[in-house]
């Protein structure tokens, strides 16, 4: 289905002891990541993915589809000239759609969600002020979580058949150091680690909670979604990956990736300058295991609510009086900020982990 129906590509990388057991499919930049299981995992929402020319691939998906065996949840729907329907042997639907001007031409551009009534404003709480994501409110019922260019979470309300078996979702962040002691500090971390000695560029959590709720402690999770964080640093970040599904690279050239990281240079995303590689601030100024240097007026990455703790960022002459704390009021952890060591012109750099 996923290669021969879709046309996206096996990936040639993906380790031998993984055969048999895990297929990695390459869809343009990004991958799924398929793992044989006794029962399948379905997405209660859909998939949106763009391609170079609509046209073409409907053309070829009629095709290819012809004679597909019978006695699975295989669909097909062409009716619509803007958009390609089509769901998985499993169950899951694909909204497959022509890529706009200025994008990169095939990609996964959005995971769609249904969840239930309440829970949109929410969910989008939690992506803004404890991930620090650019949230997009469409509506009462809607919101749009921007996880990369062009890419997003996209969370629906509905009144039946919500997400409650949870999937997983690969993301890439430049405040990586931050988000690890956000919500190390809040307890949100899937397995128990110390962010102050802690060496990998990947970590996991599972649980979206109601930030107004972390106040008083309540971490009861209101939405399920394993998230496998990674920082820049990992070797899997802008991996080049195959494509079997060609297009004109001369014709469809773009360069929204590198407009997007501008953005982050130019704080309109909730995003420390001083936690970003120095190799996108910089490349000619490159330095091995260094961040760039930044001002110490920086804002921070979000704006927590009052009990809701920060990550922090500690120099080599912490103490151990610098661990988290109770608040007066007992409301659960409060981080405590040290001041970042100086250069020798005077401005503050973060503390490498």
């Amino acid at each position: 289905f996923y290669v021969e129906i879709l046309g996206f590509t096996v990936d040639t990388l993906m380790p031998m002891k993984y055969y048999g057991k895990m297929l990695w499919i390459n869809v343009g930049r990004q991958q799924i990541r398929l793992v044989s299981a006794p029962e399948s995992k379905i997405i209660m929402g859909s998939i949106s993915i763009t391609v170079p020319s609509l046209r073409e691939y409907r053309r070829r998906i009629l095709q290819a589809s012809a004679g597909f065996p019978e006695g699975t949840h295989f669909y097909l729907d062409t009716t619509s000239d803007k958009e390609l329907i089509v769901t998985c042997p499993w169950g899951n639907a694909f909204k497959i759609s022509e890529a706009g001007p200025k994008t990169y031409p095939l990609r996964i551009m959005s995971l769609n969600f249904n969840v239930r009534l309440g829970l949109a404003s929410m969910i989008a709480d939690f992506y803004e002020q404890i991930v620090g994501c650019v949230i997009d409110r469409m509506g009462k019922s809607s919101v749009r979580v921007c996880v990369g260019p062009h890419q997003y979470l996209i969370f629906s309300e509905i009144t039946s058949h919500w997400q409650v078996e949870p999937v997983t979702v690969c993301l890439y962040v430049p405040h990586f150091t931050t988000l690890l002691g956000t919500l190390s500090i809040n307890k949100l971390l899937s397995s128990k680690i110390d962010p102050f000695n802690f060496t990998s560029h990947e970590f996991a959590f599972d649980q979206v909670v109601d930030v107004s709720r972390l106040l008083r402690g309540d971490r009861k999770p209101i939405f399920l979604i394993r998230h496998r964080t990674r920082s820049l640093k990992h070797s899997s970040y802008m991996r080049p990956l195959v494509n079997n599904i060609q297009w004109d690279i001369l014709r469809d050239e773009v360069d929204d990736e590198d407009e997007f990281y501008k953005n982050l240079l130019k704080d309109t995303l909730p995003i420390p300058r001083a936690l970003i590689p120095a190799g996108i601030l910089s490349p000619t100024r490159e330095t091995a295991g260094t961040h760039a240097e930044a001002s110490s007026s920086v804002p921070p990455l979000v704006s927590m609510p009052s009990g809701v703790a920060p990550a922090m960022d500690r120099g080599k002459d912490s103490s151990p009086s610098d661990s988290p704390k109770t608040d007066d009021k007992g409301r659960g952890p409060v981080g405590v900020l040290k001041k970042l060591p100086s250069s020798s012109d005077g401005r503050s750099v973060p503390e490498p982990v």
